[in-house]
């Protein structure tokens, strides 16, 4: 059985990575590129959280592919880009920490045992190591990006990436054909910045 409360001591040591990842960090494009589903690690003390490792390096544990994606996307924009090492089946970052639905008991059919009979310590442990600071950190971005746009009468995108994959359940199969017509919106805007850049 995997324990669901832990002692007062912290849930990530000096051996663990930081939650909040930076890539182009010093770059001062008007983008700013958010990755809320980016890695899959899990804190040792959840024991994976019950889930052989094939489970976690499903879609259920984080977003396939779209690290790589916001990475060539940061490079080519040269924009600052925030990212979440730590899988959203050991916390959701894009919830908030009120959400019961922040912690997953069930993703996509299958139960997470270290997700089970949480109590509030090991709920705000979570909350406060690993989605917290991811937080703080767009925050803290966002208000200096707000001084840099009246500073200089720019403009500002936050794009937030997401991966899909095909379900089985009734009802989700259109989510392929939405995702080519986004692709083209996306290629459009994108040859768009890269013209106003060069010009």
């Amino acid at each position: 059985m995997v324990q669901s409360a832990f002692p007062a001591e912290k849930l990530l040591g000096i051996d663990h990575p930081a939650p909040v990842g930076l890539r182009n960090e010093n770059a001062t494009s008007p983008f700013l590129l958010l990755c809320d589903h980016a890695g899959n690690a899990v804190p040792s003390k959840l024991q994976n959280l019950g889930l052989p490792s094939s489970e976690l390096d499903r879609h259920i544990g984080y977003d396939i592919g779209i690290l790589g994606v916001s990475g060539f996307l940061s490079d080519l924009l040269a924009a600052p880009l925030v990212f979440q090492r730590y899988s959203r089946l050991v916390v959701e970052c894009n919830r908030v920490a009120t959400s019961r639905d922040s912690i997953a008991l069930i993703s996509d059919g299958t139960a997470i045992p270290g997700n089970i009979g949480l109590d509030e310590l090991a709920r705000a442990k979570r909350h406060a190591e690993i989605a917290q600071p991811y937080h703080r950190e767009i925050v803290s971005r966002l208000e200096d990006k707000k001084i840099r746009v009246y500073q200089r009468c720019c403009w500002q995108c936050i794009v937030s990436h997401r991966s899909f994959w095909l379900s089985q359940r009734p009802g989700l199969g259109t989510w392929d054909c939405v995702l080519v017509r986004m692709l083209g919106l996306a290629y459009k805007f994108l040859q768009f910045w890269k013209n106003r850049r060069t010009s």
